[in-house]
């Protein structure tokens, strides 16, 4: 069941999400050795194009095609070169996940810290057009000439799973999200993202963005 605790603010949350995701992105690329290189995250508005009848997209596309070809977002990456990419999920004012799309494995792997059966259906419900559009948008740019192993999966729809992870019991679903990017990139064990560590993330990461502003303030 859903409460108060558990709502998202969507206008906010978004802006401080791709915040949060461009530094991940940055950090990829000041420390590759500390940060897996073959993965690559979107922003947190890459979703909302791909609505249930797949209307919308079609007039996003050379958008979205930017987003494939790695020219978006900042510091993006070319999904010829990645095998994972990192897309958060927002179910509108309610709830944030993150959806993994898994190239090899040619899977849309959900890491959600609420679980429980009609939301689990809800939150597929959202993926699905993902699953469905994301093969042809990669046709698009002749993404699979950088990938011929990945060919014979160009007409088939991304299949959907849950993956088990740990579980939030506060309002905390856009800080677990953007963590179980982070640690995945860094190949950390999702086991130690709680709900009791969230107020030491959140004043974590506001003390590496304030770090990471001031810096960018004094190259200007």
């Amino acid at each position: 069941m859903l409460t108060n605790s558990h709502i998202a603010t969507k206008s906010t949350s978004q802006n401080h999400i791709n915040v949060i995701l461009y530094y991940l992105r940055k950090n990829q690329l000041d420390f590759p050795e500390e940060i897996d290189q073959k993965c690559t995250t979107v922003d947190a508005y890459f979703h909302g194009w791909f609505d249930k009848e797949l209307l919308v997209w079609p007039n996003h596309e050379l958008r979205l095609q930017s987003f494939v070809l790695g020219s978006l977002p900042l510091l993006g990456k070319s999904w010829v070169n990645v095998d994972r990419i990192f897309i958060p999920i927002n179910k509108p004012n309610i709830h944030w996940c993150l959806a993994v799309v898994n190239l090899p494995k040619w899977t849309i792997e959900l890491y959600d810290s609420l679980r429980g059966e009609i939301h689990d259906k809800d939150m597929e419900e959202l993926v699905v057009p993902l699953s469905v559009a994301l093969p042809y948008l990669m046709s698009s740019v002749d993404f699979y000439l950088g990938r011929p192993e990945l060919e014979r999966f160009r007409e088939n729809p991304m299949q959907i799973r849950h993956v088990n992870c740990p579980s939030q019991t506060g309002g905390d679903c856009g800080m677990f999200m953007v963590k179980f990017a982070e640690f995945m990139m860094c190949g950390q064990p999702l086991e130690k993202c709680t709900q009791a560590d969230m107020p030491f993330f959140r004043n974590k990461i506001g003390i590496e963005l304030f770090r990471h502003g001031v810096s960018n303030n004094r190259k200007d």
